[in-house]
């Protein structure tokens, strides 16, 4: 068994998995390449690096719940899930889809219509994916770790620290 701090680092290193992967196989579908073995692998590792690096850098947690308080959303209800899946979805998404761009395209004058092109398609993939697993994953990572999330605790606003 883990030690039950790194709690927190277990969801969301599961969650940028999950994540990666959705936007790996997205990404290839939308921009037409065979979806083989190489091509996901190369674009879930460029998508999980960019993405855990954010993770490092940016207070996204914190962001969620902030943004849970302010719409007033209980802890454990449907509403509270849907922000905090936006929060990850829109932040996550949109420095992914930038770094990965910035990775195919380059610094060219067609970075900013290929970002635009790509952003909005992973963004409801992405948030789907988020809402859908992250009980599971916090689940998962309470069992490998020993812990047990709180009655009425905030598990999704773990998975974002």
């Amino acid at each position: 068994m883990l030690y039950k701090n790194y709690v927190e680092s277990v969801i969301a290193s599961v969650a940028m998995i999950i994540l990666a992967a959705v936007i790996a196989v997205v990404a290839n579908l939308f921009l037409g390449n065979p979806l083989t073995f190489p091509s996901f692998f190369t674009t879930w590792a460029s998508a999980f690096t960019i993405n855990y690096l954010a993770a490092l850098i940016l207070p996204v947690g914190s962001w969620s719940a902030r943004l849970c308080t302010f719409c007033k959303a209980k802890p454990g209800s449907f509403l509270q899930s849907l922000l905090n899946a936006v929060v990850i979805t829109v932040v996550y998404n949109t420095i992914i889809s930038a770094g990965m761009t910035l990775l195919n395209v380059g610094f060219t004058p067609a970075f900013w219509l290929a970002w635009a092109a790509i952003c909005p398609v992973l963004f409801l993939p992405g948030i789907l994916v988020t809402l859908i697993v992250s009980p599971f994953i916090v689940r998962f990572a309470d069992k490998i770790t020993g812990t047990k999330a709180a009655a009425g605790k905030e598990e999704e606003n773990r998975m974002l620290r």
